[in-house]
Parts: C-alpha cells; structure tokens; sequence
C-alpha cells in the first residue's frame, strides 16, 4: 500500500489549465521537447513545485515521486533532472517572458474581474552561494543585503501587486548591486506603458510604494504620468513634521482602531505636496 499527495497537485494543475497557461507559454516559447516534454510544459511543473515544495530542481524528482503530478502530467519523474530544467530554461529570453506576463496578466483581470485601483510596489533581494569568482554570472553582485549576508552575492526582485489577493501583476528580476530608487525610476515608465498596452486609465490607479524609492526623478515620473500615489518619508529628514505636538493631532477609526493623525501640506522634491503623519505605537 502506497499513499500519494494529491489534493493540493490536482487542484494547482487544474488552475494551470483554467486561466490557459499552456496556450500562453506555447504562444510565445520554443516548441523544442527535451525528455517528451515542451519548454512550456517544463516551466509548468518548475511553478507547480515551488508553489508546493521549495527547495531546489534538484530535488523535484524525489518530490514529483511522492505525488500524482506524474500520473497527470504525463512524464517521467527520472528524466527531470536538474540538468533538464537548466536546458528548458535556457531558451527562454526576458522579452518572451514579458510578453507572457503581459498576456497573463490582461487574461487574470478580464477572467476574475479584478479590480486594480490600488497597487503596491516593493523589492527585495535573495543571497546565493555562487563562487566570487565564477564569472558567468552577470547578475549575482554584492550589495545591501536584506537579510544581513553582505558576504554573499545577490540578486534582486521588483514586484507590483494588486491590494485584494496580492496578484503579481509585473515583475523584474535585476543585478543585485542596483539600489531600490536607481532601479524603481527606470522601471516605472515601463510599468505605465504595460497598463497603457492592458488598456487601464493610469488616472484611475494609486501606486503604493516605501521611502526606499523615493527620488526626484521618482517623483517627477509619477507626476509626468499623472497617477494616484501613497509613498512614505524618512523621520530623519522631516524633523519639523515630527516636531508638531500630539495635542494638534487629530483622531480618526479605521478598520474598529482609533488612530491619531496630522495632516498638512509640503515642499517635497519641488512640489507641494500632501503629508499624512499618524502616531504608531
């Protein structure tokens, strides 16, 4: 007698299907087949495991064992190695995969009705292990490390999502050494020629982002591209706003929490601009 894991598969195989995933990646991915299956095919079960099992490529054959994913996805658990994930990969170029995003992302929104008024927008990094001098690694560098492993190379993730479910909705995979505002500046014009292309109203939106972004040409993008904002100031650089009296603060409830705040207005990167400033315990 032998048990298998099987809700969890069935379930995220089935949502593969659903929201059309292989007619997209066969859009716009080579058809080349490596052990029976298409790049396509290799990249859906890549995402399958990690939304279930993290770890590396390595170990998806050990993992795919234990579960009915081979039985429904057709293939031989042996054959998918890490060597045959390296291979599929291979193929695939960033502009393949923005015009995937891109496609997908239109079919999310149209299929669930979701609705993107509000967006956030945050980075992070993730450290590696790769040599220091392995030099066919262009991506991986040193920076500010988030989780303090300054003494590993890194690399680094922008992500925008929506308020409801947090649905990636674009995403960028950038060199490790490029601080948060460097990369956020060059990255907006092309978050708002994407919602352009999905036909959304940049007036309707709000973008959510933290003070880590924050830059002159940040801001002058945004007001250029007339769309909604929250971002956040640094305390340290604001000592007059943080010097008004608790007494000139007024109350307001949200979510059944009672919440002391101030508001005013400010030069802020040579614009006046309006300030919210509220007491967090």
């Amino acid at each position: 007698l032998k048990s298998f894991s099987h809700g969890n598969t069935l379930a995220l195989w089935k949502l593969v299907n659903e929201v059309g995933l292989p007619y997209i990646f066969d859009k716009y991915l080579p058809s080349q087949k490596r052990d029976g299956l298409k790049v396509s095919e290799t990249l859906i079960l890549a995402s399958i495991y990690r939304a279930l099992h993290i770890s590396s490529k390595r170990s998806f054959s050990v993992w795919s064992r234990e579960t009915t994913l081979p039985e429904i996805a057709n293939f031989s658990p042996n054959k998918l190695t890490s060597q045959h994930f390296w291979d599929q990969m291979n193929t695939v170029t960033e502009e393949m995969i923005e015009k995937i995003e891109k496609d997908l992302t239109l079919k999310l929104i149209n299929k669930y009705n979701i609705t993107l008024d509000t967006l956030f927008y945050d980075t992070t990094n993730f450290f590696t292990f790769i040599d220091t001098a392995n030099e066919r690694s262009s991506l991986t560098k040193r920076g500010h490390n988030k989780q303090k492993r300054n003494d590993l190379r890194q690399f680094s993730l922008a992500l925008l999502v929506e308020k409801e479910f947090f649905l990636p909705l674009s995403s960028k995979v950038y060199d490790g050494n490029i601080n948060d505002n460097s990369l956020f500046k060059e990255y907006l014009p092309y978050i708002f020629k994407k919602f352009r292309e999905i036909n959304l109203v940049l007036a309707d939106l709000t973008i959510v982002f933290d003070k880590g972004n924050n830059s002159k040409d940040v801001f002058s993008k945004i007001d250029c591209g007339k769309i909604h904002y929250v971002a956040s100031l640094s305390p340290s650089h604001h000592k007059d706003l943080i010097s008004i009296p608790i007494s000139s603060y007024s109350k307001i409830n949200i979510n059944g929490k009672e919440i002391l705040f101030f508001r005013t207005k400010k030069e802020i990167c040579g614009k006046i601009r309006t300030v919210v400033i509220y007491k967090s315990d």
